[in-house]
């Protein structure tokens, strides 16, 4: 809600709003239409209803997805996952890394793999991204560079981080 925002973020994190890119987690939406997220961020969380967006970060690309897919659509061709690849396209980089909130993969007890995110690996993979970094499971893993299907590939793979939430706020800013 924007009351948590202001009263547990604002005087904790809050002093580093301005450099934060916030992405959206399933907390957000415990509010209506993720109501006090949106009013606590404005603008800078991307389109308000969307919650995706990208930034260039020194010589990164940096995208921020929506991953609560039951409110915004994250599947093969929805609009979210057809602006990611849109954005890819307009913006090539050496260096590209993603961040939402649910992880693709994960061998946590508490919620596990999340393959409604799959069309979000499918298009950073075949765009060449290296980073990925997720929250939502609360434990910290790291994956050898893979592809959409977790199989290895030292190659051209994609890293995973599964940071918990407090690691996850901090690198957000």
């Amino acid at each position: 809600s924007l009351t948590e925002y202001t009263d547990c973020y604002g005087p904790s994190w809050g002093r580093h709003k301005g450099r934060t890119r916030p992405s959206a987690g399933n907390h957000e939406y415990q509010t209506p239409g993720a109501a006090g997220y949106w009013a606590y961020w404005g603008g800078v969380a991307g389109e308000q209803g969307k919650g995706y967006y990208s930034y260039g970060l020194g010589g990164w690309h940096i995208v921020v997805l929506n991953s609560n897919c039951s409110e915004v659509a994250c599947a093969a061709g929805s609009v979210q996952e057809q602006w990611l690849r849109a954005d890819l396209a307009a913006n090539p980089s050496l260096c590209s890394l993603a961040y939402w909130h649910h992880p693709r993969f994960s061998s946590g007890a508490a919620h596990g793999n999340n393959t409604s995110v799959q069309p979000f690996w499918q298009a950073l993979y075949e765009a060449g991204a290296e980073v990925i970094l997720n929250g939502h499971e609360h434990l910290y893993e790291r994956f050898a560079p893979q592809t959409p299907t977790g199989a290895a590939d030292a190659a051209g793979g994609i890293r995973q981080f599964t940071m918990h939430e407090q690691m996850r706020h901090f690198l957000e800013t």
